[in-house]
């Protein structure tokens, strides 16, 4: 969900900001993520301090503490920072699927809602929920209750992000194009596309979600409700998780 976060970033940077990112910036990134250019990748400026300028150059006052943790390998640490932050609302922004999980059971730890979005099924569709902790349905039960149908056990050791990709790609070849068969069923390693204007498109609904959120709106669109945003049919949609196969929904690039 970089993508995502790197356009949440620049939407939300009127307010206090923590951001965490371990990556380098890659030419692939330049056409979506906005503090991405050419400059950055041939420098190999880490995405965190890249994005801390960007911001900084929008607001000069914008109180931003910019974290480089691996949210996987360094989870505790960054619950522990996290704590010091006072961190009101989180946003998950991580590609891979335990990443997910590990910033949803941050979520649960410090009691503050979590915005979700991702770009799903080949970079055309979007999907963004807001998780509350306190609710009686968990972001863990209901994601892993789908995934524990595939072969693997879920542990950050297993390529579970592989397999949810080849589920997706076979099981949806029959309406896919003959080109993007012959791309990326023969070369299932490919990352995942996404169309340019996906992520802005999602992380817009998320902003929307967080602003429904502090005014205490009625109307926001708690997990495990969300919003199924399809491009591709210029629509969007409230869909419930518990009644679909939530591994058509999570070809995830967040």
């Amino acid at each position: 969900m970089r993508d995502i976060k790197k356009d949440l970033d620049e939407m939300l940077s009127r307010n206090k900001l923590v951001i965490s990112e371990e990556y380098l910036d890659e030419i692939g990134n330049v056409n979506r993520q906005i503090p991405a250019t050419y400059l950055s990748v041939v420098s190999k400026i880490p995405k965190i301090y890249a994005m801390a300028q960007r911001l900084h150059a929008i607001n000069p006052y914008l109180r931003l503490s910019a974290v480089n943790f691996d949210v996987v390998g360094e989870k505790n640490k960054l619950h522990e920072k996290l704590k010091e932050q006072d961190i009101k609302v989180l946003f998950n922004c991580v590609d891979k699927y335990y990443a997910q999980m590990i910033v949803a059971e941050l979520s649960d730890k410090l009691k503050v809602p979590m915005i979700l979005g991702g770009v799903t099924n080949l970079g055309w569709n979007g999907i963004v929920s807001v998780y509350n902790p306190e609710g009686k349905i968990k972001y863990q039960h209901i994601f892993n209750r789908h995934i524990q149908s595939l072969k693997n056990t879920l542990n950050e050791n297993n390529n579970i992000d592989k397999e949810i990709k080849e589920y997706w790609l076979l099981s949806h070849k029959e309406e896919m194009p003959d080109w993007l068969k012959e791309k990326y069923l023969v070369n299932k390693d490919l990352p995942y596309p996404v169309i340019t204007p996906v992520p802005w498109i999602v992380a817009s609904f998320e902003v929307v979600e967080f602003i429904k959120l502090i005014i205490h709106s009625e109307d926001v669109v708690f997990f495990p409700r969300a919003i199924w945003i399809n491009t591709l049919n210029s629509r969007a949609e409230i869909i419930d998780l518990r009644n679909i196969d939530i591994k058509n929904y999570l070809l995830w690039r967040p």
